[in-house]
């Protein structure tokens, strides 16, 4: 079960160098504060002010335990127990059990399951989504990589270059080629390759990661994951150019519902399986999925508004903050009480309780 309710909203256009987050953005910041915009050219500037929403954001989620964003967990790997006997039980409520073994991911409030992989005994089996596959066989000969939405839609070209962002770095070998073009297609920092690489700054191509996800599997090859529903994402098409690349097109991996392979109880991260499921037991399923809830509440717009406004009230310069407009006359250690207050109540409130259950 899930709540929407007519105060909640979504903010789609994020850009943090803008000053626009999930949860909250510069207007909302300064029409608090009764001063005018940020730009580039104040202190703080607009990019500064980007910076604290994210410490807002990650404030909110901590101590919550909840997300009103959507994030990405890769690789969760989960131990499958399952029960022949469970199929077609009949129990002592008089209901038949119709699925012979579940799990239970880690985080809730699953937006998409990207990746559902069974262990087979000798191979992954996908059991969701829509991806494609590309292999590196030779990092010097590639020219390019490009992705394309479904119907002739946007195309999104990957390129090779050193240094530049919006490019992959082919010079180090196969592997660090195929890493660098993860990065690039979920456009993330290259925390793995840039000590050898010098590329710091987070990688970014025209908001790719929109629409795919990149993982490197075991055998160094990239998997893509379209973002869209599987049905939808095997239309998308992948075209890859040079004698050092190989691809397999877009496939939809997923039989899900009810009454087919699996389906999954969004909410707690339930996932049952009925007619394809992993042969072993110990982690034997990798599951990669998004995860946040759909819309931001308008309290967590609140808390996240004056958790920024705290943290400008309590840097060095911060006269600039009471302004002209200062109509409520509250000194800003007044203000700042207040609105820290309001924050934690907020937070508190819509904390997640988590309870540990002893089995011994």
């Amino acid at each position: 079960m899930s709540i929407i309710r007519p105060s909640d909203t979504a903010i789609n256009s994020l850009d943090y160098d803008a000053g626009i987050g999930h949860y909250t953005n510069m207007n909302k910041i300064c029409d608090l504060l009764g001063i005018a915009p940020f730009t580039t050219d104040t202190i703080p500037t607009l990019a500064n002010i980007g910076e604290l929403i994210r410490y807002a954001e990650d404030y909110i989620d901590e101590f919550t335990k909840q997300s009103w964003r959507p994030s990405i967990v890769e690789n969760e790997f989960k131990d499958f127990d399952f029960d022949w006997q469970r199929m077609y039980r009949y129990s002592r409520d008089y209901k038949y059990t119709d699925y012979v073994g579940f799990i239970r991911l880690n985080r809730e409030d699953v937006r998409k399951v990207l990746r559902l992989a069974a262990w087979k005994g000798d191979n992954w089996t996908e059991l969701a989504g829509a991806t494609c596959k590309i292999k590196i066989t030779d990092f010097t000969a590639i020219t390019n990589i490009v992705l394309q939405l479904p119907n002739s839609g946007t195309t999104f070209t990957l390129l090779t270059h050193p240094t530049d962002s919006g490019s992959f770095n082919n010079q180090f070998g196969n592997t660090t080629t195929a890493q660098e073009i993860v990065y690039l297609i979920n456009e993330q920092v290259p925390a793995n390759t840039r000590d050898f690489t010098g590329s710091n700054g987070k990688k970014s191509l025209s908001g790719i990661s929109k629409f795919f996800y990149a993982s490197l599997e075991e055998d160094n090859s990239v998997l893509i994951s379209s973002l869209l529903p599987a049905d939808d994402g095997k239309n998308c098409t992948v075209t890859v150019s040079g004698a050092g690349i190989t691809k397999e097109d877009f496939v939809d991996n997923e039989n899900m519902g009810r009454d087919n392979d699996w389906w999954i109880d969004n909410q707690t991260g339930a996932v049952f399986f009925r007619s394809s499921y992993p042969y072993q037991v110990k982690h034997s399923l990798k599951c990669t999925y998004q995860t946040g809830k759909q819309t931001v509440p308008a309290v967590i717009t609140e808390a996240a508004t004056k958790l920024v406004c705290c943290e400008l009230m309590s840097s060095d310069d911060n006269t600039i903050l009471l302004g002209e407009n200062n109509q409520s006359g509250l000194d800003i250690k007044t203000k700042f009480d207040t609105y820290r207050a309001d924050v934690e109540k907020i937070l508190n409130m819509k904390k997640r309780l988590i309870y540990l259950i002893d089995s011994d």
